[in-house]
């Protein structure tokens, strides 16, 4: 059985894919196309569709990014699912020179597939702050 730990490990290993510009294929492995249900500030998610446009905007705009993690708190178990609540501190320059420094809380629900990887059922995340 996974425990909080592996939870949290999964948590780091996502943002560190972002912090990397990791091939999509990656993140998708994360999520179940039945049932994608996540909201970023400016972006719903609701099929993989959605999801790949995002992630390609980000590809295409952002030259470097970089994920802090705080307040990282996982409870649950396997069987009925994980809650996972975060911080990030999300500091990025766009191509076009422009740079980001913003706090944002996220809250997940993570479930484990038949074949034993994470996928994230729900997710929501808002800004606290931009400096």
């Amino acid at each position: 059985m996974y425990s909080e730990n592996d939870v949290k490990a999964f948590v780091y290993n996502w943002f560190a894919g972002f912090d990397h510009q990791a091939d999509i294929k990656m993140f998708k492995k994360h999520l179940n196309p039945k049932e994608i249900d996540m909201y970023f500030p400016d972006f719903p998610i609701k099929s993989i569709e959605d999801f790949e446009r995002w992630y390609n905007n980000v590809i295409d705009n952002i030259q470097w990014n970089a994920h802090k993690i705080s307040n990282l708190n996982v409870s649950g178990n396997e069987v009925s699912g994980f809650s996972v609540s975060l911080d990030i501190n999300w500091k990025a320059k766009t191509y076009k020179g422009e740079t980001y420094d913003m706090n944002v809380h996220q809250d997940w629900i993570v479930k484990v597939d038949k074949s034993r990887n994470f996928v994230i059922g729900k997710h929501r995340a808002r800004v606290i702050d931009k400096q």
